[in-house]
């Protein structure tokens, strides 16, 4: 019954969640419906985890919520921020951004990939464990929701990507960003990244945790 549940409200933040973020023009409230999305990914492998199957355990959704966390604590400064300096909501906030801030570029730049779930990134790591966890389990419907909401997810995250790196900005200054949140959004990105490059650890630790 617990598995049942934690299925259906997986798929519902996966439809919900992508939906929302499909059709949204403000840079916030996008990043909002994708985390949705991923709170959905989590709630996917934590079913799998409370349906008892031996190829799943409470590691994988635990992974992946470590992953999640960093991810959107670091797109969320970087828009904050962007957001504040240019004095806008929408996309285009983000509007030439590597050549006004490329520091804060290239550290979004790393998030995004990870959001996406793109090798070398922390992202990839856990969809990776979420999808294989899945398929061992026989949860097909899983496994398909999880891949169609991730293909639709590189239409609106790749969309951030072209806004950051058009060279048309309407000749707006540099942004300047002071050193904490500079800082943090750093941070976040480059554990994303060790966490996709060196994950061992951190899995062999959450299995020590969650046998």
């Amino acid at each position: 019954m617990i598995h049942f549940i934690l299925q259906l409200l997986a798929g519902t933040a996966m439809v919900l969640g992508t939906l929302g973020a499909l059709r949204q023009a403000n840079l916030k409230r996008l990043l909002a419906s994708g985390m949705v999305v991923h709170a959905g990914y989590v709630l996917g492998g934590a079913s799998l985890s409370a349906g008892g199957t031996a190829t799943a355990g409470w590691q994988i959704p635990v992974f992946y919520l470590l992953a999640a966390v960093l991810m959107h604590a670091g797109v969320f400064t970087a828009s904050f921020v962007v957001c504040k300096a240019s004095g806008r909501e929408g996309l285009s906030a983000l509007a030439g951004l590597y050549y006004r801030a490329p520091l804060a570029a290239a550290a979004l730049l790393i998030l995004i990939v990870s959001l996406c779930g793109l090798p070398l990134s922390a992202g990839w790591i856990g969809k990776w464990m979420l999808l294989t966890g899945a398929a061992q389990s026989g949860d097909y419907t899983l496994v398909v929701m999880m891949l169609i909401s991730t293909f639709l997810a590189y239409f609106y995250y790749f969309g951030l990507i072209r806004h950051m790196f058009m060279r048309t900005f309407d000749g707006r200054e540099e942004i300047r960003i002071n050193i904490m949140p500079h800082s943090a959004i750093w941070i976040c990105a480059l554990m994303t990244l060790a966490g996709g490059i060196f994950p061992s650890p951190v899995i062999n630790l959450l299995e020590r945790l969650f046998p």
